[in-house]
C-alpha cells in the first residue's frame, strides 16, 4: 500500500493510453525507493514532481474484461462514483505485485484498490473558460 497526494486518477473511468488501450490510472506521490526493494524495476522513476503512477488494465491479455479496481471513502464506505476524485485527494492505493520475466525482469505492480482519505473534489475545466461573446455592431444606416 502506498499513500499520498495524487494526480490525475482515473479510477472510476478508463482513458486511452498513448497506444489507444483503455487502462485505470492514478498518479501518487510517495517514496519510490521502498518499491524498488519490492523489484519495481529501476527504470520507473516518478515525474518531476514526484509523483509515480500505477495503472490497471481494462482488458486482460486473453480479451476478458478486468473489473475497476474498488474504491472506498475514509470510513471503508464504497465510493459514490458519481464523485470524481481530484487533485490533490490523499489517498492509499493499494497494490498487487505481478513478477515478470520479459523486459530484463521486475515486478509490475497493479492498482487493486483505492481508499480516498482527504477528498478534493473534480472539477470540470469551463470549455469557454478566456473567450467572450463578440456583440454584433449595428450598422449606422
Amino acid at each position: 500500500i502506498v499513500e499520498g497526494e495524487v494526480k490525475w486518477a482515473n479510477v472510476i473511468h478508463p482513458k486511452d493510453n498513448f497506444n489507444g488501450d483503455p487502462e485505470y490510472s492514478i498518479k501518487v506521490k510517495t517514496a519510490i525507493e521502498p518499491l524498488y526493494k519490492m523489484g519495481l524495476n529501476r527504470k520507473t522513476k516518478p515525474d518531476e514532481d514526484g509523483f509515480i503512477k500505477f495503472k490497471r488494465n481494462v482488458l486482460s491479455s486473453k480479451g476478458q474484461t478486468i473489473p475497476p479496481p474498488k474504491i472506498f471513502d475514509a470510513q471503508l464506505e464504497a465510493w459514490d462514483f458519481a464523485e470524481g476524485i481530484g487533485n490533490g485527494s490523499v489517498c492509499r492505493v493499494r497494490l498487487a505485485l505481478f513478477p515478470y520475466e520479459n523486459f530484463g525482469g521486475g515486478v509490475a505492480f497493479r492498482i487493486d484498490g483505492v481508499q480516498v482519505l482527504k477528498h478534493v473534489p473534480f472539477e470540470k475545466a469551463d470549455p469557454t473558460e478566456g473567450f467572450k461573446k463578440e456583440v454584433e455592431e449595428e450598422l449606422p444606416f
